[in-house]
This record gives structure tokens, sequence and C-alpha cells, in this order.
């Protein structure tokens, strides 16, 4: 039986069975009843110490927090019900990756709310010992940030822990594994025969982007007029048309010839839409493509290199063969030739040259 203990200290009680403090305090009215909220500690000063704590929060309007929630819990159900809608399907499944790869490992086991600063600061710095580099430790709290502020806005918790930290430092744009057309061509000979050839030989000829290679479906290809059309892509500006060299159209089309046949042998296919698909006709996971190139760039001879260094490579191998800035900054999908001048400049000195050749022809030469 519960007994009161205290004089003045309102609804602090014993409860005798469970050998515990207790102490009630009052929420306010919520559909013509009244609420009330219990906790419990072993120790008097503790359950004054969450009492106070709780009033606190109602006495200043923030939400009061239901310690049953997981972060997990909590980001698992904003991935399926609150940001389909507001943003493209390319980053709800950017977005769910993060989660399964970083969020959920580190701070999903967290009471949403719990967490606070130093959780979300705990798994950055984790992620950068494993070896993660900035750009992934920042789009890690980037998302986490975004749901907790949804949680914030709809009345879930009184603060956005990960907005109280401090984002990982910028580092500059890495462009020491981009491939010169040796190694690229050494690559391309360790990609001969792969299932996947297709695929290291269309982000080395264009550039695209690993979400927009996976995101490719062959009614985005017309073979015929040899361009496809980026339609899921991280920006506005990525969203575009690109012209295929005649040599990617012949190879697109010995992939999808060898995909047909692959699809009528296999016992299942999940979408016959995908140019690049697992062997049961899903799209490509995103880990497992990195560890495929990984293996490709290694037994290549030219080391382990960035996905990404595809597209550096792309980029640095037209410019230095005369494509114009403009033509480069449209096939990768930069928002503006900025963008591509800041990138790529220091990796131009054949161009350079190229200049220095002519002013020397047309005023060194007198």
């Amino acid at each position: 039986m519960a007994k009161r203990r205290g004089a003045g200290e309102g609804s602090v009680y014993w409860i005798e069975s469970r050998q515990l403090w207790a102490a009630a305090v009052d929420l306010g009215t919520v559909d013509g009843k009244r609420v009330r909220k219990i906790v419990k500690a072993k120790l008097k000063k503790d359950v004054l110490a969450k009492m106070r704590e709780l009033q606190g929060t109602v006495d200043q309007g923030l939400p009061v927090p239901d310690r049953s929630v997981s972060t997990g819990d909590w980001l698992r159900w904003w991935l399926e019900n609150v940001l389909p809608g507001e943003v493209k399907e390319a980053t709800v499944t950017n977005y769910t990756d993060v989660t399964d790869a970083y969020l959920i490992p580190y701070v999903g086991r967290v009471a949403l709310a719990r967490l606070g600063p130093e959780h979300v600061t705990a798994m950055m710095r984790s992620l950068e010992r494993s070896g993660h580099k900035p750009r992934t430790v920042a789009l890690a709290r980037t998302v986490l940030r975004r749901s907790l502020a949804d949680a914030v806005r709809w009345g879930k918790l009184g603060r956005n822990a990960a907005a109280l930290t401090r984002p990982p430092r910028k580092t500059a744009v890495r462009l020491d594994d981009a491939l010169d057309a040796e190694a690229a061509s050494k690559v391309l000979a360790a990609a001969k025969g792969d299932r996947l050839q297709a695929l290291a030989e269309l982000v080395l000829a264009v550039g695209l982007r690993q979400g927009e290679a996976r995101n490719l479906r062959w009614s985005d290809v017309d073979l015929t007029a040899g361009a496809l059309t980026v339609r899921e892509a991280k920006t506005e500006a990525g969203r575009r048309s690109i012209a295929l060299p005649d040599y990617m159209v012949a190879v697109l089309r010995a992939h999808k010839a060898r995909q047909a046949k692959e699809r009528m042998t296999a016992a299942y296919w999940d979408d016959p839409g995908w140019v690049f698909a697992s062997t049961v006709g899903t799209r490509l996971d995103r880990r497992n493509v990195l560890r495929w190139w990984h293996n490709l760039t290694i037994s290549a001879g030219v080391g382990r290199r960035r996905f990404h260094a595809s597209r550096s490579t792309s980029a640095t191998l037209m410019l230095n063969n005369g494509v114009p800035l403009e033509v480069v900054s449209a096939t990768l999908g930069h928002a503006g030739y900025a963008i591509t001048a800041d990138i790529y400049a220091k990796v131009r000195p054949s161009l350079q040259r190229q200049a220095a050749d002519v002013m020397q022809r047309v005023l060194g030469d007198r």
C-alpha cells in the first residue's frame, strides 16, 4: 500500500510494496481530463529531482518526454511516415541507408527524450575513428538533425540535440585519387567480362554520381539517340540529359542483352526497369557497389580508389582534352561553371600549357 511521507512535499510518496519513492506531477487538462505523470526512484532526493525537472518542463510549456520511445523507434517512424512526400524518393533511400549504417548502431537504443549533444558528438567521433570521411559524418548528423527538428516541431522533444553540436570540419575535395587515361584504361580492362562492366564504363565516361547510376532505368536511356536522362539527382541542376560516346552506346546494348538473358534464367527478378540491378533484379545496394568498385580498382593495380574518383576522372580527362568548361559542367550536373572551375582548376596543367602555346603563336613568334 502506498503511504504518503513528508509534510509540505505535496504528492511525493513511498510505495512500500516496491520499495520506491514516487511523485505525481499535474500536467494540466487534456480533452477535459486531468492528466498526471508519475516518476519513481529508489532515493527520495532522486525522485524530488525528477519531479522538479518535470515541473520545470511543464512550467516552460515544453512537451513532457516519453522515455519509452527510443531514438531508433522515432527515426524509423519518421523515415516511413514523415519524410516521403517532402523529399524525392532517392533522398528517402539515401537517408534510410545513412540511418541503418550510422544512426541506429550508435544512438538507436538511446531514449529519444534522453538524447543529448553528448550522444551525437560521441557518434561523430566514433565514425571518424572508424575511418569515415568528414562528409559522411556530416551527412549522418544532418539526417539526425532533420529528424529531431520534426520531433521538436511536433512536440515530441523540447530540444534538438544534433543542432546543438558542431559539424565536422569541411575538407577540400579530393582529386589526388583521380585516374589518368592509362589508369582508367587498366580499370576498364579489369572490368571486362564483369556483369557490371557497363557501370564502370559509364561512370568513367560521363561522370555519373553513384546514386545517379544506381537509380538509372532503361526508360531513361535512349540508345537510338545515344543519350540518357538523369531524373533522380542530388540537386535540381543534376537533373540533366547527357550525350553518350558511340562506344558507350555499344557497351549499354551489350549490357542490356546480357541482362535479358540473366533475367530469363533467374528464378526471381524483382524489377526489369533498373539498368544496373542485383542478381535478383533489385536496385543495387550502395555498400555492395562500393565493395565492387574497390575490388575492381585494386585488381586493376591502381590501388583502392573512392567511387567518386570515377567522377573526378571523367571531369579531368574531358577538361585536359579540350572539352569546354561549360560542357563539362553540364555533363556533371553542377549548378554553375564556377563550381566546376573551383574544383578542377588545379588539375588542368595541360590546358594552361595549351593557353601558353596559343599566346606564343599569336604574340611571341613575331
